[in-house]
């Protein structure tokens, strides 16, 4: 078994933290998207039963 280095493991863990924020933030945006989306056609089809 090889032994990793903490500083190996920091840089791993860095990445993987950076990488998350970045999908997080995407998503994000995307669900956000989506809301106001869903919300309008909700809206429409209120409108459209009135």
């Amino acid at each position: 078994m090889p032994q990793t280095s903490p500083m190996n493991w920091m840089i791993i863990t860095m990445m993987f933290f950076i990488t998350m924020n970045i999908i997080i933030s995407k998503s994000k945006t995307y669900f956000k998207s989506n809301i106001q989306t869903l919300n309008s056609v909700k809206m429409k089809n209120i409108m459209w039963k009135w």
